[in-house]
């Protein structure tokens, strides 16, 4: 089975205009720095596509532009139209990053004005679904992984800590995604995300660095638990010993807790 192909090397300029001769093809949206004068040589694309209903259903392509590392993201007509009519997003999908990308964005191509519909939605028009699940399980996510960070590193076993120094790896950078997380931020990349906490929170942006240049084991874990009482100071706040927390699939959590409480205080016990 074939599941790449190599493709020549196209301009930029040369890919929206075989973009824009397609049939398929409804819209077109650059992202970031793509053609700007801002574009750097080790920059990527970032092109956001409206495909018609005879089109197939793309999600994402990993392409080259001009000997550039490219991003397609492909929404369907069908897709466009319901945001316009419902007025909704979702923040577990693509919806809301859709959403900011078209506010910033240079619109390329877009015959039937779907790109500028969109745009022209005021954020107070749109109705965002899914904010306290995805808050809620951000904080627990942190916490998850800090309680057993700690487990890790208490252990006195080797292997224990060889894999926590793993852990650490990819949980730190978990951190700097659940501070935009937990504030209600939008993430826009890690670039984005440099700028942002060196204009607004600097103390931060300080310490996440120190962490993820330690080398030592102990130190790293130290700097690594600031981060994470200052990633959650103000939102939720680190578990206490004993403490019990949930997750629940479309419920809201006290009906979890609740259920837990009187199972363990005997209220649900059933020989």
């Amino acid at each position: 089975m074939t599941e790449t192909f190599q493709i020549p090397h196209y301009s930029f300029d040369e890919v929206v205009e075989r973009l824009k001769a397609s049939s398929d093809v409804l819209g077109v949206l650059a992202m970031g720095s793509t053609g700007q004068p801002s574009m750097k040589p080790y920059s990527d694309y970032d092109l956001a596509i409206i495909l018609g209903k005879n089109a197939p259903a793309l999600f994402t392509a990993s392409t080259w532009i001009n000997h550039q590392l490219g991003d397609l993201y492909f929404f369907s007509q069908e897709e466009i139209t319901e945001l316009l009519t419902q007025k909704q997003v979702t923040t577990d999908t693509f919806q809301k990053t859709l959403f900011d990308w078209v506010r910033t964005g240079t619109i390329l191509y877009d015959p039937q004005q779907l790109w500028n519909q969109l745009r022209n939605l005021a954020p107070q028009d749109i109705q965002v679904n899914g904010i306290a699940d995805k808050i809620h399980a951000s904080w627990f996510g942190v916490n998850f992984n800090f309680a057993h960070n700690k487990r890790y590193f208490n252990s006195g076993d080797q292997h224990y800590r060889e894999a926590l120094e793993f852990r650490l790896q990819y949980c730190t950078y978990d951190l700097l995604i659940s501070y935009f997380t937990l504030r209600e931020l939008s993430w826009q990349g890690d670039k984005s995300a440099i700028i942002y906490l060196q204009k607004h929170d600097p103390e931060f942006l300080a310490l996440f660095r120190q962490t993820i240049r330690q080398n030592q084991l102990d130190d790293k874990f130290h700097t690594y638990s600031s981060l994470v009482e200052k990633v959650l100071i103000g939102y939720g706040g680190i578990w206490a010993d004993d403490d019990c927390s949930v997750l629940m699939k479309n419920a809201p959590v006290e009906e979890g807790l609740e259920w837990l409480r009187d199972l363990f205080s005997g209220q649900r016990y059933q020989k």
